[in-house]
């Protein structure tokens, strides 16, 4: 019989570390940040398998949350970036790395505020 393997899909996001080969060569690499997104396995393996409607209720309601904070982080990092005098490579690098990083934050945030609460419940 195959043991069940709820935290192998959370060892994904150590794949976010190549993201740093980007920082000096292809700017494209530093879209592997967005890897580090998998580490919300962990928080949905500490959920388990059940899928009841309070569930389904509180991921709705932490997926709001997170996206809504990541989003507007992200918007008025953008904004800030477009300000500075810098060069436009300097600014296409920094746009990737919020985009890559905004999302793995987001991802993280949902399923820890999902964990919270259904602690609470």
């Amino acid at each position: 019989m195959i043991k069940e393997r709820k935290y192998t899909l959370c060892f994904l996001g150590f794949l976010s570390f190549f993201g740093f080969s980007g920082l000096n060569g292809n700017p494209y690499n530093l879209l592997w940040f967005s890897f580090a997104g998998y580490f919300s396995y962990f928080w949905w393996a500490k959920l388990g398998q059940i899928d009841n409607e309070s569930l389904k209720k509180n991921k709705s309601r932490a997926c709001v949350i997170s996206y809504r904070i990541c989003f507007v982080i992200a918007f008025v990092l953008s904004i800030l970036v477009k300000l500075s005098t810098i060069s436009v490579e300097s600014s296409f690098k920094i746009q990737i790395i919020l985009i890559s990083v905004t999302f793995a934050i987001a991802t993280n945030l949902w399923a820890f505020l999902t964990c919270r609460f259904e602690e609470q419940y």
